[in-house]
């Protein structure tokens, strides 16, 4: 648990000293304790009826469904990242169509994301993209959102060199 749990904390730049664990389901108060304290975790948040709380997060949590398109290479262009959003957000209501969940649908919330790196870079970087960004395909604001997301994880940035 302590290997899938410490690459998330190192990629979101998050210090386990200053997040509180919050448990939940059977064994949830069994084991987080143990598991804090090997990540280094101060707190535990324990909820009253921590089985019965995960159970009811089921089912109140949204609907939620990610659709997911490729485009590798080292610089994209505006009209093709504009089609392949386009292309994504017609999916995703197309799929909403297919749930019948009737008058029960709240509220409709689309998220734009890119991952990108640097050159000779073995990950990515995942950026939030705005919709207005999205919509008219405005690389350099994705870009942009690249670089400052990377100077504040990394605490650098070579915006001089395209994210891909």
């Amino acid at each position: 648990m302590v290997a899938s749990v410490l690459p998330y904390l190192a990629r979101y730049g998050l210090d386990p000293a200053d997040v509180t664990l919050v448990v939940y389901g059977g064994a949830g108060s069994l084991h987080g304790p143990l598991l804090a304290a090997e990540l280094g975790i101060g707190r535990v948040l324990v909820p009253g009826m921590p089985s019965v709380f995960c159970a009811f997060g089921g089912l109140v949590a949204g609907l939620t469904h990610d659709n997911v398109k490729s485009m590798q290479g080292v610089a994209v262009d505006s009209d093709t990242t504009k089609a392949q959003f386009a292309s994504l957000e017609t999916s995703a209501r197309q799929w909403l169509a297919t749930q019948n969940v009737g008058a029960g649908l709240l509220e409709t919330l689309l998220e734009y994301r890119a991952e990108a790196r640097y050159r000779g870079q073995s990950f990515q970087l995942t950026v939030t993209v705005s919709a207005e960004a999205a919509k008219s395909g405005d690389v350099a604001a994705m870009e942009q959102e690249f670089h400052r997301q990377h100077e504040r994880l990394y605490a650098h940035s070579v915006s001089g060199q395209t994210g891909h």
